[in-house]
């Protein structure tokens, strides 16, 4: 194993080559300082192929893609959208749940996989710091691990740690924690919030992800008792939730007294809740999207979101204006365990409409990325749709309801066809 304290030291080409795919940890589980170096040396290394997931590196540009033929399943995040708006980002129309699988298996198999890494107490042996999710399936295939140690990284509670032995090189920095905050939420958001929570009861399991109106959400839900939290991911206003006392993790029926996630999405602060802390597990993507294991949550609550909602409870989460995005993500998996949880709820939440026209609509623009009989509540600014147990016309009716005011004399007029 090599050990390099400064950075412009290692040379990427004694590990990679030509034709390698190369992964590594997203959001705060980012290795910055690798990935730098590995989009300055790509012109050195004979053309490589890269896995990305939700990424805030400045490193990674459209001049990357000259030696990079860059990859995800999501194009609506970071970097990540800036490549996909340019046409330089091959998009898997896969579920969350499926990635461990891409990487381990066929094509997309990783090579190389590049890890930010925390200290532990036991000499020689580091935690996997801010991330699990696909990293462990990853850690699996790849033929070379390189590690980036960073003083300001989390060791945190998890599935797997890693040993020195396991790592071809090790660069050893002190940088700060990749992180991006969502805006205030808006006048809007916080009334999606407000109709949100009021499906959420005391001792419920909660699924939930980022952005403006997830934090509006778990804002209001810090009156409510012993609730618990299993989700894709763990963000700063999850840890404030936590800290408020809301959350016992106590009464869904395993990981007693524990939050799970895939990763943590978040700052330094977030990173230091979560150093050391047997209260936020974090585990590979095959356990937390498990079938079984959400199966078992009682309450379950799953709060998800999309770009459109057609009047009939199909659900396009991965197109807008006709541009192919991706984030096929958890929802389908998390919606339909909630479904089936005792006093589950599944809950699809977005806004009404854009400066452009209605996010509920009479036919999506793109796929189906959550089909009608998975979907159970649609919430917007104007109320909530529940739409179980019904028919299609009811189902229009209630959609309509809660549409924007301006679009649903339109809506009523397109939807004639389709109520059968």
């Amino acid at each position: 194993m090599t050990t390099a304290s400064d950075r412009d030291s290692i040379e990427l080409s004694s590990y990679i080559r030509a034709g390698d795919m190369v992964t590594w940890g997203q959001a705060a589980a980012e290795p910055s300082a690798l990935i730098e170096i590995l989009m300055a040396q790509r012109r050195q290394l004979g053309g490589i192929r890269c896995f990305i997931g939700i990424t805030s590196s400045e490193a990674i540009t459209a001049d990357c893609a000259d030696h990079i033929e860059f990859s995800s399943f999501t194009g609506g995040h970071g970097s990540a959208r800036s490549l996909s708006d340019r046409g330089l980002l091959r998009i898997h129309p896969v579920p969350y749940s499926s990635v461990p699988r891409l990487l381990s298996h066929g094509e997309s198999k990783v090579d190389v996989l590049l890890l930010q890494l925390a200290r532990t107490a036991e000499d020689g042996v580091f935690s996997i710091s801010a991330a699990q999710d696909y990293l462990i399936a990853a850690l699996s295939s790849a033929r070379v691990v390189i590690g980036q140690v960073n003083a300001r990284a989390a060791a945190t509670h998890g599935d797997r740690t890693i040993a020195a032995s396991e790592l071809a090189a090790i660069i050893e920095v002190d940088d700060p924690i990749p992180s991006s905050k969502p805006q205030p939420p808006s006048t809007v958001d916080r009334a999606i919030a407000a109709e949100v929570a009021s499906w959420v009861e005391d001792f419920s399991t909660l699924q939930i992800g980022i952005g403006r109106i997830p934090d509006a959400v778990l804002e209001l839900l810090r009156d409510r008792n012993d609730l618990s939290i299993h989700s894709g991911l763990f963000s700063e206003a999850m840890a404030t939730l936590v800290t408020s006392g809301a959350v016992s993790n106590a009464h869904k029926g395993r990981d007693h007294g524990a939050s799970v996630a895939s990763f943590l999405h978040g700052g330094q602060d977030l990173l230091d809740f979560a150093h050391a802390n047997p209260s936020v597990q974090l585990r590979r993507i095959e356990y937390v999207y498990d079938p079984a294991v959400l199966a078992s949550l009682p309450r379950f609550v799953a709060v998800n979101s999309a770009l459109e909602v057609d009047v009939t409870g199909q659900v396009n989460a991965e197109s807008v204006a006709g541009r192919y995005v991706g984030t096929v993500g958890g929802a389908g998996d998390f919606l339909r365990a909630a479904a089936h949880s005792d006093g589950g709820v599944p809950i699809i939440a977005l806004p009404s409409a854009t400066r452009t026209g209605s996010r509920i609509v009479a036919a999506l623009d793109g796929p189906t990325s959550t089909a009608r009989c998975d979907v159970g509540v649609i919430v917007t600014e104007h109320g909530s749709a529940d739409l179980r147990g019904l028919p299609i016309r009811e189902r229009i009716e209630r959609m309509i309801a809660i549409a924007h005011p301006d679009h649903r004399d339109a809506l009523a007029d397109q939807a004639q066809g389709l109520r059968t």
